[in-house]
Parts: structure tokens; sequence; C-alpha cells
């Protein structure tokens, strides 16, 4: 599946430590038509620890076409993709 980053620029590094929290955003559509892949799952690792990875399921059917990815934030509003 193609993925592109939403953000060229990277914020400082989110070190979690107790409760604190990181966030990033997923688009799974980005284009303008009925077309994509479903998907009810989403696979989710960070890079370098692929062998930790979990699965989520998703509250309903995803349609992806073209997604993208947000960097991580501690701030959920700075989690927001876009598209261009």
């Amino acid at each position: 599946m193609y993925k592109r980053q939403a953000e060229h620029a990277v914020s400082e590094n989110v070190v979690l430590s107790g409760s604190a929290r990181a966030y990033a955003g997923i688009n799974p559509k980005t284009t303008n038509n009925d077309y994509g892949k479903e998907f009810d799952r989403l696979h989710l690792s960070i890079a370098g620890d692929e062998a930790n990875s979990i699965s989520l399921d998703l509250p309903e059917t995803a349609l992806v076409d073209r997604p993208v990815a947000t960097n991580w934030h501690a701030d959920p509003a700075d989690a927001v993709p876009f598209s261009d």
C-alpha cells in the first residue's frame, strides 16, 4: 500500500514516560473518487520495532486510497493530517 507522509517538518522528539501520550494522525483516503481497497483492521508499528506491532479492529470498514500519516506529536491537535 502506498503511504505518503503528511508533514515535511519534524517537531521536537516525543519522549514518553509515566502517563505521557503520543499522537499520530492518519487519513486513509486523500483522493476524491470511489476507488480504493477496503480494510477492517489497522496494523500499527513503530519503525525499528516492527516485531512488536499491534492490530486494531476499525469501527467500520475503511476505503483506503493514497493514505497519509503525520509524525508523532505530544499534542493531539498537531497530529491532524492534511492532504495536498
